[in-house]
């Protein structure tokens, strides 16, 4: 693959060479700061022998070949050689290693190939620092609920869309979305509007405030002067005549502002829950108020005075109004009211008199109407079942997509007004560029999927199992993409799912409706019974007998014997007063004992597969629980989370109880997750305070969010083949952290200065060792193989035009047989010749 940009490798002359070492050599006396490769640059100066790289890669290496104390640069060092050999000698993500890096490509120079390619590996954009340690990062899914979006009718390309994330906006039409700010969107965002002349200026309303932003919504300020501390606000417009003018519609009537929203008086005589509102464009003194109870009522001195205007209207609660740009007259009222079931109707004289406009709009309760701005006899309706269009001013509707689906926004591109978007309850944004002919995803960056368990495919870790409200997003490339597999329904709520640990194409789903079953890796999902036990929240596989399944919820703790074909309560937990249950726990060494986190009676034990149930409760101070986890090498050691109170700590299988949250800031906690390679090491994940690392066995805890854009984090898991990999299910989708989480670097020592009169010299001492441990059962057999890292300490010293080599030799050899069927058997052998370079391995 050729360069994309003409950057020249660096060539010094022989006498500039030797400048170039000592340069260098002082440079390394005095200590350089790491450099961070950034994709796009086209070398590592020689003025840094840090440099700051990623490693991580399955690669293998051929042999090992050259050094890069070549100061001149014509040795090539690239993801590739730096990943395999980093991952040989056994330097952990995230550490600081002294390794030896070896040229495989051997092109003679550092150039951009070589950075384009290690930033396509990654998944880094050009420009990004993309091996910064420590940091997590996200590829969605992607989607979400998007309950409002706006097009801007100033700046072409640039549309805005609100969900439960925060603002995201978009300069490119919707191919890619950015989050912008998170700041006003934690309360309930009513509405959003754009100013139709002041690029960059939005406003938001929420239920008791309005904001405004000038520089295209990633600062806000308040703006609600005038409007009282309780005011209740439901809906916000500009004066499309004159923008300083806007009008918000509240539970005490309508308010005014004439200075761009700074400062609002009342204009409601007798007016209560105004939940819509529109200005005549041609005559701007004349405005329309969609009231939840009173109707449709008018005023045609800027607000002064009202009047109803409902007769022909079936209902009284309005949600919605459009008005015809063209002809002003001509308005349209949408209902979304159940009992009324009703839709949408038209005035054609000003709100005179209004007659349904209904035909063919088979779902009558309407999220959203938008008009046409250049065709205004064209509308589109977002309703429950889809988008439907009239193209006759609502004589009659037709569905043009989205079937099935929730649409809550619609939005129509002012500069092309074919182009059509539509938000969705939970399946983010789609968009049309056709009138509603065709529809495509435009979801790119659009994080706001809330993800609320996590599960890792044992086998292949690669695979990771995402439950959201909609579904189960799945990915087969460590969280790069996701696809989503729906259950078959809406808004399911998947709040807990497990795998089969012998066959991980089995997997369960807890969800609101019950316990959902998949034994196609999540292709498709059943429920095997009709399920009268809902609302699970907790699930639990018996890792002996998979047949086991244990569910937690709002019925206590439940048992199938047959792989979710059958549940059934198990014992005295159940008759419980606070028979909730958040998590259910089953001991790694004895499935006879479960642990059960209650949402307001503290913990429960069971030392009979839930026959009967024991309260363990003493030293908890707060019994509000919400997750546990058991350590898998001492299963007496179990953590518990709690609302409010942060981590207890049991050593004795819960007979006693005590505080463990030295460190952290946030009590409320949502998941625990404990390393199974090293258990002191374990992940605490909170509502509002993101993830909390201990490496002292819940002694002292601190944060690791750097990258985590929101605080909101439901689950944990950690990659079972590499510990050191980390994913965080949040408001905003999966984050993953591929650097260990946050461990401060080991103490190295680095290896020898050159010296221009020393003479080459290099020792090495290679040890190995390897651990197998399995586990047996009557009606399995595995197979467990690793490989064993060799430690090396070099020691070496050598001149500037000498080459040293040394050849270590080191194999260890270990097998380990258990009681039982399965074998694990451990082998390591080092063979290379290799120089030294220290590096910051991120």
């Amino acid at each position: 693959m050729k360069p994309k940009h003409n950057h020249k490798p660096i060539t010094t002359t022989s006498a500039t060479w030797r400048i170039l070492a000592m340069l260098l050599l002082a440079a390394l006396l005095v200590g350089p700061a790491p450099a961070t490769v950034r994709a796009g640059e086209s070398q590592l100066t020689s003025q840094s022998t840090l440099a700051t790289v990623r490693i991580g890669s399955p690669l293998a290496h051929p042999g090992f070949t050259c050094s890069i104390y070549d100061f001149d640069c014509n040795q090539i060092i690239d993801s590739m050689d730096v990943a395999a050999v980093a991952s040989h000698w056994g330097c952990a993500q995230g550490n600081a290693c002294y390794v030896p890096v070896y040229d495989l490509n051997n092109n003679g120079k550092i150039d951009i190939q070589d950075v384009e390619l290690d930033a396509a590996q990654w998944g880094c954009q050009f420009g990004d620092a993309c091996y910064n340690a420590n940091v997590w990062t996200s590829n969605g899914p992607w989607g979400g609920n998007v309950p409002f979006i706006a097009v801007d009718p100033v700046v072409p390309q640039t549309v805005y869309a609100v969900t439960d994330t925060g603002l995201f906006k978009s300069l490119d039409n919707g191919a890619t979305w950015s989050l912008v700010s998170t700041v006003i969107f934690t309360e309930g965002l009513r509405t959003l509007v754009v100013d139709p002349a002041i690029p960059d200026t939005l406003y938001a309303a929420r239920p008791l405030a309005v904001l405004k932003s000038t520089d295209g919504g990633e600062t806000w300020r308040l703006a609600s002067n005038g409007l009282g501390d309780d005011a209740w606000i439901y809906t916000l417009t500009v004066d499309p005549s004159d923008s300083h003018t806007l009008y918000v519609g509240t539970d005490r009537g309508v308010y005014k502002s004439t200075n761009g929203a700074w400062s609002w008086n009342a204009v409601n005589p007798g007016l209560t829950s105004v939940h819509a509102l529109v200005v005549d464009p041609i005559s701007s003194s004349t405005l329309y108020a969609g009231a939840y109870g009173d109707g449709v009522l008018k005023s045609t001195d800027g607000g002064v005075s009202w009047s109803a205007a409902n007769t022909g209207l079936s209902t009284l609660y309005i949600d919605g109004l459009v008005i015809d740009p063209i002809t002003p007259d001509v308005l349209y009222a949408r209902t979304n009211d159940s009992l009324d079931d009703v839709g949408v109707f038209k005035s054609t004289n000003g709100g005179e008199t209004w007659s349904a406009a209904n035909t063919g709009l088979t779902y009558h309760d309407v999220f959203e109407l938008v008009i046409n701005p250049t065709t205004p006899t064209t509308l589109y309706a977002g309703t429950w079942n889809g988008v439907f269009k009239t193209t006759s001013g609502g004589a009659t509707w037709d569905l043009v997509g989205q079937t099935g689906i929730g649409v809550t926004a619609l939005a129509i591109d002012p500069w092309t007004t074919d182009t059509l978007f539509s938000g969705t309850f939970g399946n983010g944004i789609l968009r049309s560029t056709n009138g509603g002919g065709s529809w495509h995803v435009v979801n790119n960056g659009l994080a706001a999927v809330p993800v609320y368990s996590l599960a890792i495919d044992p086998t292949t870790p690669e695979t990771i199992y995402a439950g959201t409200d909609y579904g189960v997003h799945k990915s087969i490339d460590s969280g790069g993409s996701w696809s989503l597999g729906n259950l078959g329904q809406q808004e399911l709520r998947v709040r807990a799912l497990v795998i089969n640990p012998w066959i991980p194409s089995t997997l369960y789903a807890g969800t609101f409706n019950g316990v959902f079953k998949s034994v196609d890796a999540g292709g498709s999902w059943t429920m095997p019974m009709v399920n009268i036990y809902r609302y699970i929240l907790g699930l639990a596989i018996d890792a002996v007998f998979t047949e086991t399944v244990y569910a937690a919820g709002l019925y206590g703790v439940i048992k199938s014997t047959n792989g979710g074909v059958n549940w059934l309560p198990t014992g005295t937990l159940y008759t419980l007063p606070y028979t909730t249950v958040n998590a259910v726990a089953i001991d790694p060494t004895n499935s006879s004992i479960l642990y059960a986190a209650t949402a307001y009676g503290g913990m429960f034990k069971s030392m009979d597969g839930g026959t009967h149930w024991q309260w363990i409760k003493t030293g908890l101070t707060n019994l509000q629980m919400s997750a546990v986890a058991i350590e898998p090498t001492t299963p007496s050691t179990i953590y518990v989370g709690t609302h409010g109170s942060g981590v207890f700590k049991s050593t004795d299988g819960g007979a006693m109880w005590y505080p463990a949250n030295i460190g952290m800031t946030d009590g409320d906690v949502s998941s625990i997750v404990i390393d199974p390679s090293m258990p002191s090491t374990i992940y605490a994940g909170t509502w509002g305070g993101g993830v909390f690392k201990s490496t002292s066995s819940g002694a002292m805890w601190n944060p690791i969010n750097n990258g985590l854009p929101g605080t909101d984090v439901s689950a944990l898991a950690i990659d079972p083949e590499n510990t050191s990999i980390l994913y965080a299910g949040t408001d905003g989708g999966v984050f993953t952290m591929k650097s260990g989480g946050g461990d401060p670097p080991p103490t190295e020592t680095p290896p020898p200065i050159p010296t221009e009169t020393s003479t080459p010299t290099a020792t090495a001492t290679t040890t190995a060792t390897a651990t197998a441990t399995a586990t047996a059962t009557p009606t399995h057999t595995a197979t467990a193989t690793s490989t064993a890292i060799p430690t090396i300490t070099p020691t070496a010293t050598a001149t500037e035009t000498a080459t040293p080599t040394v050849t270590p030799t080191a194999t260890a050899t270990e097998t380990a047989t258990p009681t039982g069927t399965p074998t694990a058997t451990a082998t390591a052998t080092a063979t290379p010749s290799r120089l030294w370079l220290p590096l910051i391995l991120h």
